[in-house]
């Protein structure tokens, strides 16, 4: 059993081969036994295995700075587990859709077993091969509406998350032949005893872009809302609430490797920037998958912000950015799932012309309720954890703790729009949900509800203890104080403000876009330039 990343990794993927071998509709069942199985793997290490601690699995003949290296500790097997339960949630929403589909559950558990090899990797190469990997599964899914708007986006996603990751390419094949290895232990130590000349920190800069174009950083986001917006539901969950934290994880492997302390702060600000830009054309949306889109990328702005200001996580806990990557997953795929019950059942895209929710879908305006309240950052919820130990780093720089406050504020303003939905107005006239639906969002609330009851009452967390911080009166004003000035900002700035028209309206083109990847390296560059001159 302490091959369990090897398991983690090929049991969906030889199940997703052996549906599409199959190519039979009964054959599409064995998706669910693949998490099944999964679960039962898993549960099994946590009994014999993480309690030791971490540990490495090494694959191949070649010697240490050849062989495939594998990591399995805490961090990797939360985020197995976090994949099994979104993944059966996702399976079983499009079960009435795509159960005919075995192509569509070949990719879909196909990407289940590439993102938790981008979870174990614990070498350069193998995470580069299998984040292009991920690229591609990624885009044929977003393709596979096969309609217009969902193949534009597809090949725009394709191609520029494939340039950027060509900047990784380049990146590993100079640090290859500076250190003679892409083991990430090993890199570390040839690094730690070099000097940082102008060819690492261009290695750094290389890959650090790269994966920014991944998790859509500021200003490399623009395919992000392209893609999410047209594909279906289950797909944007998906890639939302798990794929799009793949750039980020691989920036957290390259953070801890790299000794590049001058770029702490250019990392911070440059999530406190990614973070206010999605809220600004967040806020301006009236699409509500486009309006979820947009929110993910402040949140990856935000989990960059907490990043970059931690150190190495220790055994005694895990840090607020890393809890929010797993709460974050959880609420968003939550939330896209139920955007797309109300979507197939009102119609519409149109957030102006969904409403009452609460009334005529019950169970759906409840789960959305409960969904909105946490990502908001509501204290006792599950959003709150993560922010508040990230808040807690930050309190000690007055900028970037003003810029923390921002976003609270701009989150809380965009989900305020997004709850005018389960109010009443108009009909009232009972829609019907499907029972998969029902099922979907039933367990993937349990499931939150446990992690966050698991959040408040264990004593860990980066050493707070969460079940007081969210009694401590500042929370609660604080969180009062940005209701209070959400709800005065929607009142008086209606979405169909000529202001938020324009906003709505701008849009990148792909050149200009390719033009905002050269400029981050410029501007990656000049920082460090900048740092040593001070």
């Amino acid at each position: 059993m302490s091959y369990y990343p090897i398991f983690a990794i090929l049991i969906p993927i030889i199940f997703a081969i052996v549906i599409y071998l199959i190519n039979d509709p009964r054959s599409n069942l064995l998706a669910f036994i693949a998490q099944g199985a999964l679960l039962v793997v898993g549960l099994r290490y946590f009994s014999l295995y993480l309690p030791e601690g971490e540990y490495y699995l090494v694959l191949g003949a070649f010697g240490d700075k050849l062989n495939i290296t594998l990591i399995s500790n805490t961090l990797t097997y939360g985020y197995g587990l976090l994949s099994v339960l979104l993944w059966f949630s996702v399976i079983l929403y499009s079960w009435p859709h795509q159960k005919q589909s075995s192509s569509y559950y070949f990719f879909l558990l196909f990407l289940q077993g590439v993102f938790m090899g981008i979870v174990h990797a614990h070498d350069f190469f193998n995470l580069f091969l299998f984040i292009e990997i991920a690229t591609i599964l990624s885009g044929i899914l977003i393709i596979y509406k096969k309609d217009g708007p969902s193949l534009r986006a597809g090949i725009y996603y394709i191609v520029f998350n494939t340039a950027g990751i060509l900047l990784f390419l380049i990146g590993l094949s100079m640090l290859y032949r500076m250190t003679g290895t892409l083991h990430m232990g090993l890199v570390q130590d040839a690094l730690s005893g070099m000097e940082q000349d102008a060819t690492m920190i261009m290695i750094f800069v290389l890959m650090c872009v790269s994966m920014g174009v991944k998790s859509a950083f500021f200003p490399v986001y623009n395919w992000l809302p392209r893609a999410h917006s047209v594909s279906t539901s289950s797909i944007s969950a998906v890639l939302s609430g798990i794929m799009v934290k793949s750039g980020v994880l691989g920036l957290y492997k390259i953070q801890q490797v790299f000794p590049m302390e001058a770029y702490k702060d250019f990392f911070i600000l440059l999530g406190m920037i990614t973070a206010l830009c999605g809220l600004f054309f967040g806020i301006s949306q009236t699409n509500i998958k486009r309006l979820l889109a947009f929110s993910t990328i402040s949140h990856i702005g935000f989990i960059v912000m907490g990043l970059s200001s931690l150190e190495v996580p220790t055994s005694e806990g895990v840090s607020g950015a890393l809890v929010h990557i797993v709460n974050h997953g959880f609420l968003k795929i939550l939330l896209f799932l139920g955007a797309g019950s109300i979507v197939r059942s009102y119609k519409t895209y149109d957030l102006e012309k969904i409403r009452g929710v609460l009334h005529r879908m019950p169970l759906v305006g409840a789960v959305m309720l409960f969904g909105i309240l946490s990502i908001m950052g509501t204290p006792l919820l599950l959003g709150y954890q993560g922010k508040a130990l990230v808040g807690m780093i930050l309190r000690d720089q007055p900028l970037f703790y003003l810029g923390y406050h921002f976003i609270n504020l701009g989150t809380l303003i965009l989900f305020g729009r997004l709850l005018q939905i389960l109010l009443p107005r108009g009909s009232r006239k009972p829609l019907t949900v499907s029972i998969y639906d029902r099922l979907s969002l039933g367990l993937l609330t349990a499931g939150i509800l446990f992690l966050n009851l698991y959040q408040l009452m264990v004593p860990g967390f980066g050493g707070l203890r969460f079940y007081e911080a969210p009694l401590s009166p500042e929370a609660w004003l604080f969180f009062l104080l940005y209701l209070l000035v959400a709800y005065l900002f929607i009142r008086q700035s209606p979405i169909t403000a000529s202001f938020f028209e324009k906003v709505r309206e701008y849009e990148l083109s792909f050149q200009a876009a390719n033009y905002m990847m050269v400029a981050f390296i410029f501007i990656m560059l000049l920082w460090s330039e900048v740092f040593n001159l001070f």
